[in-house]
């Protein structure tokens, strides 16, 4: 299962009913858990975010968490710089997996400052980074040396860069032509596969349902598609697009014959 970078601006709406409040704890339950208490004039929230591998996720919640007596190092940082601060904005870059949290706090020195907590749900390269206001690393909860990439570096100090990344199209800047025209550049792969090639922040369980739906329950590859089945492609991924933007999209979790959770989409999946 992986949260895609659609899923995630949906939770960013969620999430901005936050923005305004108070942060008032801050912990650190496990080496790939935060835990951060903000309080805002309807109450309350516990904002968790979470940088194991095959969970990795943000969002609220209601769990009980048992923390450890003493704070990890990162905890500490986290407290210091911004444990009397201020959610003042939540950010993501198109439909990459990434969300910026911006607070506002007074520094050492009386002065008021902005430090961004960067949440990065990449599987297994997930990670939780703190800024500063000049864009230089605090600290992470995983630090990422040399010996682990010679693509990008995550220690303090550093300039923060972000992930390497490969242009697309936001669903919801679908415009037939342009999508149509983008596909055709992979005329001997699947649907699903030109579609995944296509979009921005889309999982596959997206791709493989806009696919079943084109081709009547079947598959094809782009080149063989027939206009009735582009068509039915381009309704597809058009009406996903309107009800993301009207905030009409159904959640939907898929199991498997066994009722354990498989996967989880922001559509209907057949």
């Amino acid at each position: 299962m992986a949260l895609d970078g659609t899923f995630l601006s949906l939770v960013k709406n969620e999430l901005e009913k936050l923005v305004g409040g108070r942060v008032d704890k801050i912990h650190q339950p496990s080496k790939e858990e935060v835990l951060i208490s903000i309080r805002t004039r309807e109450g309350g929230f516990k904002l968790i975010f979470n940088t194991s591998a095959g969970t990795a996720r943000v969002h609220i919640t209601k769990a009980e968490i048992e923390n450890p007596k003493s704070p990890p190092m990162f905890c500490m940082l986290m407290r210091k710089h911004f444990g009397n601060g201020k959610l003042v904005a939540i950010r993501q870059d198109g439909f990459e997996r990434i969300l910026y949290f911006d607070f506002e706090a007074v520094n050492e020195l009386g002065d008021l400052t902005t430090v961004t907590l960067v949440m990065e749900i990449m599987g297994r390269h997930s990670n939780l980074i703190l800024i500063n206001s000049e864009g230089k690393i605090i600290d992470s909860v995983k630090r990422v040396g040399q010996d682990m990439s010679s693509v990008r570096l995550v220690l303090p100090n550093l300039v923060y860069e972000t992930p390497p990344r490969v242009e697309k199209m936001g669903i919801t800047q679908f415009e037939r032509e342009k999508f149509l025209e983008a596909i055709n550049q992979y005329p001997t792969l699947f649907v699903s596969k030109a579609v995944m090639k296509t979009l921005e922040g889309i999982s596959p369980v997206f791709a493989r349902e806009a696919e079943f739906y084109a081709c009547h329950g079947g598959e094809s590859t782009v080149e063989d598609l027939t206009e009735d089945m582009t068509d039915r492609l381009c309704f597809f991924v058009k009406k996903t697009a309107i009800d993301i933007g009207s905030g009409n999209n159904t959640f939907t979790v898929l199991r498997d014959k066994d009722g354990l959770l498989k996967d989880f989409c922001f559509c209907e999946i057949s």
